[in-house]
């Protein structure tokens, strides 16, 4: 649901009250129609967004409180972000400034090629394996070659390395930092609160067993108001209380720095 380009940054310039598609647009000026729109239609067909019809011409678009419980898992992708992905160096040499949704996008980038979650639950699960030994496991009806295109997505983006015996790979500190991450986003499919951070029974957080190695980091760059809809059905109660500047009904956010190829030296 959120992998697709642009599908953060969408979500997170909606928030509890309706928005006209203008609106929308409006936080989101590089794009073009024919790039928000599907967006739009898409988080309305995953039950993150709801298109109202009011007495006028104008649609709106407003999160759902199951989007709205999604503050947990976003919060964890950025915080991994910022803790482990590179950032470009002004002229100063000081990091450049990067936008929350653009953090959470370029996490999710390294995390939604085919079979590199199978790939990431089974060494954490397994510690330590071969290439074959994968295949064997999250491929069995394939080819095995197919197996080992995500790992060398993986080790190029830092999360997987080779065992120090050469025998198989293994999950980088950073890989094992992303124990908070897969708690939060297993919960949220589970209907189960993201907020505090939730037990996992593979993923529970503990120190990573080795350091990544440096500089391994790095992603692609990738009117009138709305009038007001109807109440929505849960309980006001359920939904996190979001403050100006948070995940969702932020200002506009400046236009990300678009980058040549998806995976890189520098972001």
């Amino acid at each position: 649901m959120l992998a697709p380009r642009w599908a953060v940054w969408t979500l997170m310039s909606m928030g509890a009250q309706p928005l006209r598609y203008r609106e929308v647009k409006d936080r989101l000026p590089w794009l073009a129609d024919g790039q928000l729109s599907p967006r739009l239609r898409q988080l309305v067909d995953d039950g993150l967004a709801e298109r109202l019809e009011p007495q006028t011409r104008h649609s709106c678009y407003r999160l759902t409180d199951r989007a709205h419980a999604l503050g947990g898992v976003l919060n964890t992708l950025a915080q991994w972000a910022q803790d482990h992905l590179e950032k470009e160096t002004g002229p100063d040499g000081n990091p450049r400034p990067v936008a929350r949704a653009q953090d959470i996008e370029d996490t999710l980038a390294l995390l939604s090629p085919k079979n590199a979650p199978a790939v990431l639950w089974a060494l954490r699960a397994h510690g330590c394996a071969r290439g074959s030994e994968l295949a064997a496991l999250i491929t069995p009806h394939h080819t095995s070659t197919a197996i080992y295109q995500p790992i060398r997505q993986l080790t190029e983006a830092g999360l997987i390395r080779r065992a120090p015996t050469g025998q198989g790979f293994q999950l980088t500190g950073a890989g094992h930092d992303l124990a908070p991450v897969w708690a939060a986003i297993s919960a949220w499919a589970a209907g189960r609160p993201t907020d505090p951070a939730p037990d996992h029974p593979l993923w529970t957080h503990q120190p990573a067993p080795a350091p990544a190695a440096p500089g391994a980091w790095t992603t692609h760059r990738t009117s009138n108001p709305a009038p007001a809809g109807p109440p929505p059905t849960a309980p006001e109660q359920l939904r996190p209380a979001w403050r100006p500047g948070d995940l969702f009904s932020h200002a506009a956010p400046a236009r990300p720095v678009p980058a040549a190829a998806r995976v890189g030296r520098t972001r």
